[in-house]
């Protein structure tokens, strides 16, 4: 039996995909350049969150200044994902469960994120993630992880 929150209205995905639009051009439009502390690829996916659930998972994230502070971070939860996880306060489902909206872990054995790896957004066959100073896309192929955005989009 499938269960109530994976059977989802058709038109829920166009309606979190709007709101994914509209969460993406304000991120981007923002002045802050990329940095650890405040404005990194965690940020953009907690940010869309707490937006989403209307509760940050931020709030249970240490503030990691730099690149090896957040690397020991990682480490202190095993990984990228396990703080993740740690943060959302929820276990990872399949890649292949994926739904728009939710968020997603590209391994730092992808070679194209950082000393940790990626966090982002899914978008169907794409992943959006803060890279650098930009919002970006990548295939959703490089992603290992992730974890069901509970997302109440009336």
């Amino acid at each position: 039996m499938q269960a109530k929150d994976d059977h989802i209205d058709p038109r829920h995905d166009d309606r979190v995909r709007i709101q994914l639009l509209d969460f993406v051009t304000s991120w981007a439009a923002r002045p802050t350049s990329f940095d650890w502390g405040d404005a990194n690829c965690t940020h953009f996916a907690g940010a869309w969150v707490g937006r989403i659930e209307g509760v940050s998972p931020l709030r249970r994230v240490e503030y990691t200044p730099s690149a090896l502070a957040a690397a020991r971070y990682c480490d202190r939860h095993g990984g990228l994902a396990g703080a993740v996880s740690n943060a959302l306060a929820r276990d990872p489902i399949d890649v292949a469960q994926a739904r728009v909206g939710d968020v997603v872990l590209i391994p730092r054995e992808s070679r194209v994120g950082s000393v940790v790896g990626l966090v982002g957004i899914c978008a169907g066959s794409l992943v959006i993630v803060r890279a650098g100073d930009s919002v970006t896309m990548l295939h959703i192929r490089l992603a290992t992880k992730a974890w069901r955005v509970r997302c109440a989009v009336a």
